[in-house]
């Protein structure tokens, strides 16, 4: 173990110890930094050999067994995976990183309102939102998606459709009287 790695925030599990006030995390920590063992450090402080530093670099320092167990299963500083992408963050950062950073959180489409993966926002609205702008093909007109087959099928005036005097011809709407 390397005492003197820093986290993301430039800090150090020294700079931890300290700030929870975990005095033999850090008496610990400066024997560490000064002998480069951390046997050595647990004895030059006169610890008990039973007491371990949080493996998560929090600084909290335990007794070996139930007491360290129940720590880590608690520690802020453990690896939680985002139940939504699966990228690792420690646990006191998940719910910023729910709310922020995770590519797969639900997101509100602003213009059907449906709920969807911020990384479908894009093909979303691309391609499935029913309140995408699309073109007729047969008139060019630009309407949403969600009328576009109503639109093609009633109110088209370049749709095809069969002849009324039934001879067999498909004719556009718009030119039925001309036929």
């Amino acid at each position: 173990a390397d005492a003197s790695v820093k986290d993301r925030e430039d800090k150090t599990a020294r700079d931890y110890a300290l700030e929870n006030n975990h005095v033999d995390a850090v008496a610990i920590l400066e024997a560490f930094s000064r002998r480069g063992f951390v046997g050595l450090a647990r004895s030059a402080y006169g610890t008990s050999h039973n007491r371990v530093l949080c493996q998560f670099g929090c600084g909290v320092m335990e007794d070996m067994g139930d007491k360290l167990d129940e720590h880590h299963r608690r520690c802020p500083m453990r690896p939680c995976r985002c139940p939504l992408c699966g990228v690792l963050v420690e646990a006191r950062e998940l719910s910023s990183h729910d709310e922020n950073d995770c590519s797969e959180r639900p997101v509100t489409c602003n213009l059907c309102h449906d709920r969807i993966p911020r990384s479908f926002v894009d093909d979303h609205r691309a391609k499935e939102c029913c309140k995408r702008e699309v073109e007729c093909l047969q008139c060019s007109s630009r309407l949403k998606a969600d009328i576009l087959h109503k639109h093609q099928s009633f109110i088209c005036q370049r749709r095809l459709v069969p002849c009324p005097l039934e001879c067999g011809s498909e004719i556009e709407f718009c030119d039925l009287k001309r036929h």
